[in-house]
């Protein structure tokens, strides 16, 4: 009898799991916001109007695309790039650090280099790595922060 009950024990055990059980991280992650950045470069304003897409694939690898419009020095230009993530690292259940893998840069996109990693310093310590805070406010809606920092809000998809 007590090998009856033991054995009712661990499968209700089991069952609570699988109804229970939520992830702590759902893969593949894949978020989509708009946001606005209004930052300084050489005493000069630049407003960056972005659609942000981010997508973390596992637990090593993901991406980050900006696409939007810049406006720096009274001139308006394209922006579109692609940041490529590697060697990611868990902090805590939330929080990611990833090795800048490589940056691409669309052929539409007209602007500098620099105006990149000055967008690049709301999510980095150094020009090498990424580190970003998801967190879950609501069914499907994500705050993406820094420690620093309140980036943007998105959805995922």
């Amino acid at each position: 009898m007590k090998k009856y009950m033991a054995l009712f024990v661990l499968l209700f055990f089991f069952i609570a799991i699988a109804v229970f059980y939520k992830p702590i991280f759902p893969y593949p992650f894949k978020c989509y916001g708009f946001t606005e950045y209004n930052l300084m470069f050489e005493d000069n304003k630049v407003q960056l109007n972005l659609s942000q897409d981010l997508r973390v694939f596992d637990d090593q690898t993901g991406e980050i695309s900006f696409n939007g419009r810049v406006i720096y020095n009274k001139k308006n230009m394209i922006f579109n790039r692609k940041i490529k993530l590697s060697d990611a690292s868990r902090l805590d259940s939330n929080t990611f650090k990833f090795t800048i893998k490589n940056k691409v840069k669309s052929l539409t996109d007209n602007t500098p280099d620099e105006i990149l990693d000055v967008l690049l310093d709301e999510y980095t310590a150094s020009q090498h790595t990424l580190q970003i805070d998801l967190n879950e406010i609501m069914n499907g809606v994500w705050v993406i922060s820094t420690p620093t920092s309140f980036i943007s809000v998105c959805h995922i998809y």
